[in-house]
């Protein structure tokens, strides 16, 4: 969408930084060996309702920018819908970041290859990463080949993704492994309709491979974990169970590292963003 994002960035009169952004949010280190890491709290002034109004039509507008081809701002986005109604001024600073990322990497590209047209989902969860001890769910949807079911196999090879998801949970959970099974739940039912709409355009589709990074949401699903205390757990989750019987779905477990949903699930470094941005949007190589 050439073009796009200069032309918003000139309706919101905002002026390009003076040095690059390479991160679309804010970052906060993770303090190792703290025995107690308390939540952060925003007390700073709430803004007015035409900051309020700004704010909401800056998410509308690059939401579906976000969503059609640069995926990279989806989780800032994510989290500036959720305070579009009580924002505060540190609302503001994070809106201006991520409007300073955009005017960094202004004419994003995203490129599909030819595959094999076999559906493939990356699930991944953080758990109480987003304000008020809530948990975001992230998915990557795409188009490869057919690949083995073995957590130890090759992983499908990356394609331009036909679907992500960057979603605040909108029920509580009570654990990484609760938050990692509702996110296999979330991305599952997703991925249902296109599975049907693939199948509709004459590409068959064999079982789904839904590649996880947590060994608990792998076990639920494949039933292969003992469950002690999952009474406690929300019973929607158990559907896609079901859909693993019909062999509809099958839960793969594979590292972390290498789960391509995991950037799309909380907040990362500016180092680390520009390290993964390559794999999920197209980076053209400039010739110096």
């Amino acid at each position: 969408m050439p073009g796009y994002v200069t032309k918003n960035l000139q309706r919101f009169n905002h002026s390009p930084p003076a040095e690059p952004q390479h991160a679309p949010h804010s970052y906060t280190p993770p303090k190792y060996g703290v025995k107690k890491q308390m939540a952060e709290v925003d007390e700073s002034p709430p803004i007015t309702d035409a900051q309020k109004k700004l704010l909401q039509q800056i998410v509308g507008v690059f939401l579906y920018y976000g969503r059609a081809i640069d995926n990279t701002i989806l989780v800032a986005l994510s989290d500036l819908a959720a305070e579009q109604t009580e924002g505060t001024e540190k609302t503001m600073q994070e809106m201006n970041q991520l409007l300073d990322y955009l005017a960094t990497h202004p004419d994003t590209t995203i490129r599909f290859r030819k595959s094999d047209m076999v559906f493939h989902i990356s699930s991944d969860a953080s758990y109480l990463s987003v304000r008020r001890s809530r948990s975001r769910v992230g998915g990557w949807f795409y188009l490869s080949e057919e690949a083995s079911s073995k957590s130890d196999s090759p992983q499908p090879k990356n394609n331009g993704p036909v679907l992500v998801i960057a979603n605040i949970l909108k029920n509580v959970v009570g654990s990484a492994a609760e938050a990692e099974i509702a996110g296999t739940y979330t991305n599952g039912t997703e991925g249902c309709p296109i599975r049907t709409a693939l199948e509709e355009m004459g590409w068959p589709q064999s079982t789904t491979q839904i590649e996880v990074d947590n060994e608990c949401a792998e076990g639920f699903a494949n039933r292969t974990m003992k469950q002690n205390r999952t009474k406690a757990m929300d019973m929607r989750y158990y559907w896609i169970l079901d859909r693993c019987d019909q062999k509809q779905y099958v839960v793969v477990w594979r590292s972390g590292k290498v789960n391509r949903a995991d950037y799309h699930t909380k907040h990362h470094s500016p180092t680390h963003h520009q390290e993964v941005r390559p794999d999920h949007v197209y980076e053209v190589k400039t010739s110096s």
